[in-house]
């Protein structure tokens, strides 16, 4: 399992308003199983953090019936019961854009047993934190 934050504007070398970030998280349950219930933190997002889009890429299917949720702390703002039966992308979330006025994490779990399918969550952010202009 591995997470990936790629800046796709910078300033300064860091994050500042107005810059999109592509975050990207895979998984494969091959080589780490995940039971029915499973709960993992994909992303944490700082306050003031607009979710452009999300969405499901199954690179391998598990072959049965398997399906996760996307939300926020274990919850399913953006995804419930989606299929990662068989390879494809699941449609792009239609909660987003979605605006987090606290900091939280977005979380995947898993409503099967999972042991053999791949899967590839990616998502867009903008920072719309309150810029320092003073001089």
């Amino acid at each position: 399992m591995a997470t990936t934050v790629t800046s796709l504007l910078k300033y300064a070398g860091a994050s500042r308003p107005g810059d999109l970030q592509y975050w990207e998280w895979t998984t494969n349950t091959a080589t780490t199983n995940r039971a029915a219930t499973d709960i993992v933190q994909m992303f944490s997002l700082p306050a003031a953090t607009l979710i452009l889009g999300i969405g499901i890429q199954t690179q391998t299917g598990e072959g049965a019936t398997a399906t996760v949720d996307i939300g926020l702390a274990g919850s399913t703002e953006f995804f419930s019961s989606s299929s990662i039966e068989t390879a494809g992308y699941s449609v792009i979330s239609t909660a987003a854009p979605y605006l987090l006025a606290a900091a939280d994490t977005i979380d995947i779990t898993f409503d099967h047993a999972c042991d053999a399918a791949k899967v590839r969550v990616w998502m867009v952010t903008m920072p719309v934190a309150e810029r320092d202009t003073t001089d």
